[in-house]
Order: structure tokens, then C-alpha cells, then sequence
């Protein structure tokens, strides 16, 4: 192999290749070819993996070799991108508690108080009272105060109305029921071995004499109302002054009141309605005084 006449004669030293420089040349020349060959090799077995795995179209196009210009072929990979993530789903939410004592479940409507029992025997007006205020009259005491049962119950999806209320004019009475959501109320607690029973509030109350149940029906979210109780004070909530959460007889000021009215003096209506003791847990007992939709509007139950 000569260099005579080449620039690179002109430009450096006068020197014929020896032949170990002749032997370099043809080991990097191996060289060369084995580095294209394992190239070629890793770029289609690169291409078989991704091919295998993602769905790859693949062509082919004929590209120049060490040898010739024709007689090699490589592999062109064309890899489809992958579809962007989808954001991550906002969780839905199943429980709220905004205050102590108090559970809210919007998608079934249903509200938990923790409470506790106060009266086992006796008369009643109230099924549920604020504590200090009718517990001689009362089968529970809720922990929460009246206006947040009555904030927990929107945030529950129930409509606030009216309280029921009675009037008696021109020597007649007239009996106004009260409107809203209608309710089913129920009360759930564990005995001392551990059983969990939940059932209706009407099941703890009976007629004095001992032979009637109470009557099967709604109770309705009437909502109290708001009074200014002295010029230049701000609004009141009724609720929360009387106590009145859940009402048996009809005050006119309860959360919660029984659809049918029934008059808070004994002239208009005689006094009927007792604590079934035998059906209850004893005074003390922890329990959840539940409030939920009435059969006919969800499946809560009556």
C-alpha cells in the first residue's frame, strides 16, 4: 500500500507503513466491523423487546455497510408514545363529623348522635332533650347542641320546614302539623354481652295503660326557628334555649318533631304516652340516636 503523491506524503514525514502499522490498520478495521456487528445486533434485539412489549410497526430500509452499499439492512423502530395518565379520582366521601358527637352520611342521608339515656320509666314529651333542660320528660340526651343536629341534617341533604303547632280561636282548636323532610328515628347500642341492636324509638314508647305501641309514622325536620329575644341582640335559636331536639308532644320549638300534633297541655290533649322500661337499656347507657330519611323517601327504615 503506497502514499506516494498523497497529501498525506506532502504534509508529513517520508515514511512507508511497516508492517506492524499495516497490521494496526487491519485490527482496527476488525475492530471496526465487530463494534458495527454487536451495534446491529443490540439495536434489533432492542427492537424484537420493544416490539414484544409496547405493539411497534416496524419497517425496514436499506442502509450502507462496510462492505457494500446494498447489502446490509437494519431495522427502524417507530415506538408509539403512551396514552397520558389518567388524573387520579377524587375520593367520594361516605362520613362527616363537623361536630362531636355527630356523623353525617350525605350519600344515604343518615344522621348518628352519640347520646345517652336518661328516663326509663314515666311520662314523656321529648324523645331527645339538651342536657339541663326536660330529662324528667326525655328518653335521651343528645351531645350535640340543637342548632348543630339541625346544621348536621342539611349537611345530610334534608329541608328544614316548620315546627308543628296548635291555636285555639273563636272557642275552636285547630292543629297545624309540621313540614320539611320527612324522618324515621331509630336508636342503636350494644348490651353488656356485646349484642348490637339497633331499632325504632317508637319500640321504647308505649300508652300508659300498657296496650297500644306508638303509632307508626314520620317524623318531620320542622327546624325550630330563629327570635330575637331582646332589641339589638341578634337572633336566637329556639332549640337551643329550650332544648327541644327531638319532640314528642308539640312545644312548637323542637329540631325534630312527631308529624301528628300532639298538644303540650293536658286540657287539649290528656298525657298517654311512657317509657317501655323493659324494652330499654338502663339510664346511662351510651347510644346512637340515628335520623335518617323516612321509608318512602330512602331505606332507613321506620
Amino acid at each position: 500500500m503506497s502514499f506516494t503523491g498523497s497529501r498525506f506524503q506532502r504534509r508529513h514525514t517520508r515514511v512507508q507503513p511497516t508492517r506492524r502499522a499495516r497490521d494496526t490498520r487491519g485490527v482496527t478495521l476488525a475492530a471496526s466491523f465487530l463494534i458495527w456487528f454487536v451495534a446491529a445486533f443490540v439495536a434489533a434485539s432492542v427492537a424484537a423487546s420493544v416490539a414484544g412489549c409496547r405493539g411497534v410497526v416496524a419497517s425496514t430500509v436499506p442502509v450502507a455497510s462496510p462492505a457494500t452499499k446494498d447489502s446490509a439492512q437494519v431495522t427502524r423502530v417507530s415506538v408509539t408514545p403512551p396514552a397520558p395518565a389518567s388524573p387520579p379520582a377524587t375520593p367520594r366521601v361516605t362520613t362527616l363529623t363537623p361536630f362531636p358527637g355527630v356523623r353525617v352520611h350525605p350519600r344515604t342521608g343518615v344522621v348518628e348522635l352519640a347520646a345517652i339515656v336518661c328516663l326509663d320509666a314515666g311520662w314523656l314529651e321529648q324523645v331527645a332533650c339538651s342536657a339541663g333542660t326536660r330529662e324528667h320528660e326525655s328518653l335521651l340526651v343528645p351531645r350535640a347542641a340543637p342548632s348543630q343536629i339541625h346544621a348536621a341534617l342539611l349537611l345530610a341533604g334534608h329541608e328544614p320546614g316548620a315546627p308543628g303547632r296548635w291555636t285555639y280561636e273563636n272557642d275552636q282548636y285547630a292543629f297545624h302539623p309540621p313540614t320539611g323532610s320527612k324522618l324515621a328515628v331509630r336508636v342503636r347500642y350494644r348490651t353488656p354481652g356485646g349484642l348490637e341492636i339497633e331499632t325504632p324509638i317508637r319500640s321504647w314508647i308505649r300508652d300508659h295503660q300498657g296496650r297500644r305501641d306508638f303509632p307508626l309514622a314520620p317524623w318531620v325536620f320542622g327546624g325550630s326557628e330563629m327570635v330575637q329575644i331582646a332589641e339589638g341582640e341578634p337572633e336566637r335559636y329556639v332549640a337551643d334555649l329550650s332544648g327541644s331536639v327531638v319532640g314528642l308532644v308539640t312545644f312548637g320549638d323542637e329540631v325534630v318533631g312527631f308529624s301528628r300534633v300532639l298538644a303540650d297541655e293536658a286540657a287539649v290533649h290528656a298525657p298517654e304516652w311512657e317509657a317501655r322500661g323493659e324494652a330499654m337499656p338502663p339510664p346511662g347507657t351510651e347510644v346512637s340516636l340515628i335520623l335518617g330519611p323516612w321509608p318512602d323517601q330512602g331505606s332507613l327504615g321506620q
